[in-house]
Formats: structure tokens, C-alpha cells, sequence
């Protein structure tokens, strides 16, 4: 659904929630360890697809809790039944907020790309080959994030500015990350990825032909956000950087 004024679009999908999204119903007296039943599993996993879809197209607020869902949908427990039942409530309680896109004069849009990693903060999927031989029976995964924002350049002096969201990612890394700088590492790589991919795709919209990267480069603005110091000095560093010990 599309609202649109003057000043800015909002993408919402209210109708969506409404038909599509339901608690589901958790017996009395279990524990929220035990294993759930084969239909209230069957259940979850319909429940999941749908926040699943719903968090990629307009909700970036509850892509985190999405993604820890999805980990234990082989095998969900009473108490990640409870869990996706508090994301449904998320959903229904904001339908109507959805994702607002600003009038912003292409003289003066930047990207901004802000990333984050969780290292070995969470359970890997129930489906994960793992060799127990290799990792020592360590049965944590990491977990990396972006936002990607177009905004007025004035933001970037600390003044007030317009901005608006237009890619948003919250997932279990695919690579084994061994230390926090290498999380930090792969959620960058994602987050520039994204944000030179959104920069040419909105150029090449605006311009009405395809523009080349150097071209973009020159047109717009793209600045990368983290608050890993490490990673920070690393790409800072003058001189030639020290290879890393992981590739």
C-alpha cells in the first residue's frame, strides 16, 4: 500500500498483516525447553515465511528476530513458539508505520551505509553440517547486519536532514568468522556492496541510462558507518596494511 504527499512515500503493509499473520496457540502446562509438537512445528514455519517476507519488503524492525526464528525452525521448542508469538505481536502492533521515502534533491542525496557484527552470538541452524572434529563441538554462529540509508548531506555536518531507508539486512554469517574483527570485516564488505549497488540503481533511474560506478562516484556520496575501532584504524591506516591472518 502507498501513501504519497508532497513530501515524502510511505510503504506500508497493512492489509498483509491483517490477513496473513496469527498467534498461534500454545498448549498450557509445557515447558518452554521441550520440543514442539509436529503440527504447532508445521505451524511456525508458516508463521516464519510470513514475517520473513513481511521483514524483507518493510518491516526492518523485526528482521533480527526473523532471522534468530529461522535458525530453529527445524526444531522449534515450546519456547521459540512463545518467541515468534511476540514478532507477531511487533508486526500487528506498527502495521501502519512502514517505510517512509523523503523528497530529497538529488544535489544533495548521500548513501550511508551503517553495519554491525555480533560474534558467535547465536545458535547455528538446526540444519548446519558442522564438523565436530574441526571446531571443537563450538555450536555458535555470528551474526551481521546493515542499513542502508539515502539522506541530505547535511547530516553529515550534524545538521538536520531528511532521510530515508532502502536496504535493510540482519543474518547468520555464511563464513566461519574467528574473532570480532572478522565479523565486523564481512558485515562492511556486505554493507559496501549494497550501498554501491542502490547508488548506481538510483542514479541510473534518475539519469535514464545506466552509470558506471567511476561515474557514480563522482555524482554521489557514499560513506560507510562502524563503531569497531579496530576495523576503522585498520582501513585508515597509512602505508600499506599488515595482511591479515584470515582471508
Amino acid at each position: 500500500e502507498y501513501k504519497v504527499t508532497e513530501n515524502e512515500i510511505t510503504i506500508t503493509q497493512t492489509g498483509y498483516v491483517e490477513s496473513r499473520l496469527n498467534k498461534i496457540v500454545v498448549p498450557s502446562g509445557r515447558r518452554d525447553e521441550d520440543a514442539a509438537t509436529e503440527d504447532l512445528v508445521k505451524q511456525h514455519r508458516s508463521v516464519v515465511g510470513c514475517l520473513s517476507w513481511l521483514a524483507k519488503q518493510t518491516r526492518p524492525d523485526i528482521q533480527f528476530d526473523v532471522a534468530q526464528a529461522q535458525r530453529v525452525q527445524g526444531r522449534p521448542s515450546y519456547g521459540d513458539i512463545k518467541a515468534i508469538n511476540k514478532v507477531v505481536d511487533q508486526a500487528k502492533k506498527y502495521k501502519e508505520n512502514g517505510i517512509k521515502i523523503p523528497k530529497i534533491d538529488r544535489s544533495d542525496m548521500v548513501i550511508l551505509g551503517y553495519h554491525d557484527a555480533a560474534w558467535a552470538n547465536a545458535d547455528l541452524p538446526c540444519q548446519a553440517d558442522i564438523d565436530t572434529s574441526w571446531d571443537g563441538d563450538f555450536k555458535l554462529g555470528s551474526q551481521l547486519a546493515s542499513l542502508v540509508v539515502v539522506a541530505d548531506k547535511k547530516c553529515l555536518q550534524n545538521q538536520p536532514g531528511a532521510f530515508g531507508v532502502l536496504d535493510w539486512r540482519s543474518h547468520g554469517s555464511q563464513r566461519v568468522c574467528r574473532s570480532t574483527f572478522a565479523g565486523e570485516t564481512m558485515a562492511c564488505g556486505e554493507a559496501l556492496e549494497s550501498c554501491i549497488f542502490l547508488r548506481s540503481l538510483l542514479l541510473s533511474f534518475t539519469n535514464g541510462q545506466l552509470v558506471g560506478e567511476a561515474e557514480a562516484g563522482a555524482l554521489m556520496g557514499l560513506h560507510l558507518f562502524t563503531d569497531c575501532k579496530s576495523l576503522f584504524d585498520h582501513l585508515h591506516r597509512e602505508g600499506i596494511p599488515r595482511a591479515p591472518s584470515e582471508r
